[in-house]
């Protein structure tokens, strides 16, 4: 899949295989952990 970005016209893929370990979105991973926190302190409950 092909984004037009409108600011500066660049064509962007959001797609690329290779940037996907490369670039891990920290907000992402602090969610997964934040998400895995909640879930294992509901079950100790």
């Amino acid at each position: 899949m092909i984004t037009k970005n409108s600011r500066n016209g660049l064509m962007e893929s959001l797609l690329a295989p290779n940037d996907k370990r490369k670039e891990i979105n920290p907000l992402t991973l602090m969610g997964l952990i934040l998400l895995k926190e909640t879930i294992k302190a509901k079950n100790t409950l």
